[in-house]
């Protein structure tokens, strides 16, 4: 009984195969099924280990070029760069806010990509997988958009080729000034940051400035001012003297007479001035301008690359 029961089985398990594979492809189709199960989650996974961030955004205001440098701070490696989509959100003359889409060159070798396009410079310590961004390494990017920037804001928006997306975009992102800046005029002043304002809110600004002076007896000056009339004020954090520091607080207002007094650093040695400014913004755009003049006429004083502010606006 037992010995028939088998033989039944055995022959309908061995017709029922028959049928299934004499159904055309569809073998295949099985294979086919479990490679794309085995391809999405494969790519779910690489979705997964993949986090990037950007930071240290360089512009200045006259100038074509927004650099950065992209962290990669996940597990997955980056290097499929032509698949890559990069967007940069600037202020440009004309029709204004522009955003672009920026086509990958390859590398820099020192120099700047012609207009549209970006280029890798440096990745630091790559020395493992050469040209290849690992675990916690960074690689220094270069850009240069269609036109130059009227304000010192520039959204920095990376798409990797699996879609993983990272914008600058977020408040309290940190934008540096993208080269030495030098002025000898004791009258004019020099714009070294336009910082646009958010309408009717309060817009908190933190200045960091690297400025420097050949001589003791002639201060940096500084101040805060605004291109419409606006409500709000700055203080100020000043090296006078190589030992001493000193605060003020002055209003904001349209090319404002009641700057902060100059500094007075070591000759040739860089300080860093540090500026705080509130600004309860009504209904009018505008832009905080942060400014500089040397003391003594025919003197030239420096803001150097590297200084950066940052804005939060109140909800």
């Amino acid at each position: 009984m037992g010995l028939s029961v088998a033989i039944s089985g055995g022959i309908i398990l061995t017709v029922f195969m028959l049928i299934l594979l004499s159904l055309p492809g569809f073998v295949d189709k099985m294979f086919s099924i479990g490679d794309i199960t085995s391809q999405v989650t494969q790519h779910e996974q690489e979705i997964s280990n993949t986090e990037i961030n950007v930071e240290q955004i360089s512009v200045l205001v006259g100038s074509s070029t927004v650099n950065f440098t992209l962290n990669n701070v996940g597990s997955e490696k980056l290097w499929n760069f032509e698949n890559f989509d990069l967007f940069i959100e600037y202020d440009g003359a004309t029709p204004g806010k522009l955003i672009e889409e920026l086509t990958f060159s390859g590398e820099c070798l020192g120099t700047v990509p012609v207009t549209g396009n970006w280029c890798i410079q440096s990745i630091t310590s790559d020395i493992k997988d050469p040209g290849i961004i690992n675990t916690d390494e960074k690689v220094t990017i270069w850009t240069q958009v269609s036109q130059n920037l009227v304000t010192s804001t520039a959204i920095v928006t990376i798409v990797t080729d699996n879609g993983v997306t990272f914008s600058s975009g977020e408040p309290g992102s940190k934008i540096y000034l993208g080269s030495d800046l030098s002025t000898s005029n004791a009258v004019a002043y020099t714009t070294i940051f336009t910082i646009p304002l958010t309408p009717s809110k309060t817009n908190m600004v933190h200045v960091e400035l690297i400025q420097r002076s050949p001589v003791t007896t002639t201060g940096v000056q500084s101040r805060g001012a605004v291109s419409v009339a606006q409500t709000g004020g700055c203080s100020f954090q000043l090296a006078n003297t190589a030992t001493t520091t000193s605060f003020f607080h002055r209003a904001v207002a349209v090319a404002p007479t009641n700057a902060a007094p100059p500094n007075h650093p070591v000759a040739n040695i860089p300080f860093v001035n540090q500026i705080e400014c509130v600004v309860r913004a009504n209904a009018t755009p505008t832009n905080l301008l942060i400014e500089f003049r040397s003391e003594t006429g025919g003197t030239t004083v420096t803001t150097e690359l590297g200084s950066w502010y940052t804005i939060e606006v109140n909800p």
